[in-house]
């Protein structure tokens, strides 16, 4: 109740927005349609990001595109990029993140709604309509009501990030995200590619199996083999190179 009536309240107040996406231009146009006292500031890329949160402008609160699908960077920036870049830069604001619902996105989506000041997360088929009322609740210092319920059981009870932040799981990160990066035919090129010594690549499934076993994700016959694992790497290869990247792994 507090917060709604913290949102209605502040309907007609100029909320400072920070529009992170690479279609930003669809995304302010919408806000300003429905929020026409708001004060919009858009970031499309890597660069525009890092000079709006640099600015003399503090935002109230920051719609965040989970995934930048568009054109390369899908794979060199995400929306769990810009989270790290407003932290590093002190710029933190509650953050709604915004997403289609895909069960590409929900290895990123588990990551994010565990990050300190994400407040909720906006499901985008759900329509522009309400944008308004998560805006004005989020900027109002209030956490998102559902904001985990849309996380799948799985990616809430074996997300992994939580895996790949255990001292075991660092060393799997780098190797998965190696494999991820498509350079990887033999576990030679795999130490290379990971820079790891080629002891620690020969016991690749070591190191992933208690993952995708945890996540339920071992075949029906119950072997988790090199094979497997290497499938797995290319069906979460999105989430790996970004998790490899924002850790300053090396993949190339």
């Amino acid at each position: 109740m507090a917060g709604r009536r913290a949102a209605e309240s502040g309907r007609s107040s100029a909320v400072r927005i920070l529009v992170a996406s690479p279609l930003h231009q669809i995304g302010q146009s919408v806000i300003e349609a429905l929020m026409p006292d708001a004060v919009c500031t858009v970031a499309g890329t890597r660069s525009e990001l890092l000079r709006a949160v640099k600015g003399r402008m503090r935002h109230d609160v920051a719609l965040v595109d989970l995934l930048w699908i568009d054109g390369e960077r899908a794979s060199t920036f995400d929306g769990l990029d810009v989270l790290e870049i407003m932290h590093a830069e002190r710029r933190d604001a509650p953050v709604i993140i915004a997403f289609q619902g895909q069960p590409f996105e929900q290895a990123h989506l588990a990551e994010a709604v565990n990050h300190p000041f994400v407040s909720g997360i906006y499901l985008k088929p759900d329509g522009p309509g309400a944008l308004p009322d998560k805006i004005l609740l989020a900027a109002s210092g209030e956490r998102l009501p559902e904001t985990s319920s849309l996380v799948t059981r799985r990616d809430r009870d074996a997300p992994i990030h939580s895996y790949f932040e255990t001292r075991r799981g660092q060393t799997a990160s780098q190797l998965a995200a190696a494999i991820a990066s498509g350079n990887v035919s033999d576990n030679q090129t795999l130490a290379d590619v990971a820079s790891v010594p080629l002891n620690t690549a020969n016991k690749l499934v070591s190191y992933l199996e208690p993952l995708i076993r945890q996540r339920g994700e071992a075949p029906a016959n119950g072997k988790v083999t090199s094979a497997v694992v290497h499938r797995w790497c290319g069906q979460y290869a999105q989430y790996l190179l970004s998790w490899g990247r924002r850790r300053s792994q090396t993949v190339t």
